[in-house]
């Protein structure tokens, strides 16, 4: 039997361009990206009014304000169509070793208890 990679969840899948049966709320984002921090945006993301693309830091230090917890879905769009986000193993880890290192910054610092990162099919 092959087993995944670790922090890829196995038992769940998406399936490339559906539509989730699941709505953007105060315990859910939607990003069709995976740019971490404002220093992984692209500069063609920035246009005169400012950022038009923002990170996922932005939106976990929204959740974490809130008190609630939640769930930050990467490669999904905002009307909840799966876009996907290709990453070599590589890539996985930069992705993962990017979020350990921003909410290390964070005042005060997230503990990795407090969080988790999965890779889903």
């Amino acid at each position: 039997q092959v087993r995944p990679p670790p922090h890829v969840v196995a038992d769940r899948h998406y399936i490339l361009h559906s539509t989730l049966q699941l709505q953007e709320d105060a315990r859910h984002e939607f990003k069709g990206h995976c740019n971490i921090s404002i220093y992984d945006i692209p500069m063609s993301c920035f246009n005169q009014e400012g950022v038009s693309r923002n990170s996922v830091s932005a939106s976990v230090c929204g959740l974490l304000n809130a008190g609630t917890g939640g769930i930050i879905l990467l490669g999904v769009s905002d009307g909840a169509c799966v876009l996907g986000v290709p990453l070599t193993l590589y890539q996985r880890d930069h992705v993962t070793t990017a979020l350990s290192y921003t909410l290390s910054r964070y005042s005060p610092p997230v503990p990795p208890s407090e969080y988790s990162v999965c890779f889903v099919p």
